[in-house]
């Protein structure tokens, strides 16, 4: 019987132009590098939209990369799932990220990386800030 577990969430990035440029494709050619869905990987390249710039807006030069996937029974295998996203993270520029995943057995939990000061540049280590586990409301 399969359970359906949905993962979802964004990467946030912001930076002055013109670097806001390189550090957006930098982003994009990780992503773009990924696994086909073809090749069930937990991270696939289809699951990743192209960045959405903010930058548009007078004031605002961040943008985000939104991602999402329905997956079977994806929590028995959670801490495999959250060490690629790490790697995938390691590889890019970031200010925070945030995944949630929700369950049909073990309900509703977020994730999210956000650094205190500053920037993530790729090759830098990746820590998880905050764990916090969200329970249904009956």
């Amino acid at each position: 019987m399969k359970r359906e577990s949905v993962v979802y969430g964004y990467i946030k990035d912001q930076s002055a132009a013109p670097e806001l440029d390189r550090r957006s494709f930098t982003n994009r050619a990780v992503t773009e590098g990924l696994p086909d869905l073809d090749a069930f990987m937990h991270l696939n390249r289809e699951m990743f939209s192209k960045p959405i710039s903010q930058g548009l807006v007078e004031g605002y030069d961040s943008y985000l990369i939104p991602f999402g996937a329905c997956y079977d029974g994806i929590e028995y295998e959670w801490s495999s799932w959250l060490e690629s996203f790490e790697h995938m993270l390691k590889s890019m520029y970031w200010v925070s990220a945030v995944v949630h995943l929700e369950t049909e057995i073990n309900g509703k939990h977020s994730f999210s990386w956000e650094l205190q000061q500053g920037e993530h540049r790729p090759g830098e280590d990746v820590e998880r800030s905050q764990l916090e586990w969200v329970h249904d409301r009956l």
